[in-house]
């Protein structure tokens, strides 16, 4: 049974790092420095588990004077289950209840279309970001 904890960077950091370290570091290249950053000791932070393995996760952050969605995760043999999309639609749903009425993602350009099912808009040009992996920002706007 997929269970989910939100909570604070004192109780699912850890635990959300095993995740990112596996995918973004081991999988992706992403170095340690780029990948962990002095934004996820502010976060809100979703870990999905399996039983009590985690599994998926994502982060809730303000910066740049706006509210962004990122890091958002899933270990290789949970893929294609909808787990990402429940991390977001999580995430959104806490967002909301928290009163926020638009969360930005810089998506890799390949999980653009994800984004985009899940109510995410494409703005602006396509950058490098994340040791130079394509990225482009999107938007996503509360209908509450």
């Amino acid at each position: 049974m997929i269970s989910t904890k939100i909570g604070k960077y004192e109780e699912l950091f850890k635990l959300a790092y095993s995740i990112r370290k596996v995918v973004f570091v081991n999988e992706q290249g992403v170095t340690y420095d780029t990948e962990f950053d002095p934004f996820d000791p502010e976060a809100t932070h979703i870990v999905l588990f399996d039983n009590e393995k985690p599994i998926a996760t994502g982060r809730l952050i303000f910066k740049n004077s706006e509210w962004q969605i990122g890091r958002v995760a899933v270990l290789s043999e949970y893929r294609g289950q909808g787990l990402g999309a429940r991390v977001m639609k999580e995430l959104l749903e806490y967002a909301e209840a928290q009163g926020i009425k638009k969360i930005h993602v810089h998506s890799q350009c390949h999980a653009q279309k994800f984004y985009e099912k899940l109510g995410f808009e494409a703005y602006g040009d396509i950058y490098l970001e994340a040791d130079g992996i394509e990225h482009t920002s999107m938007i996503w706007a509360s209908n509450a």
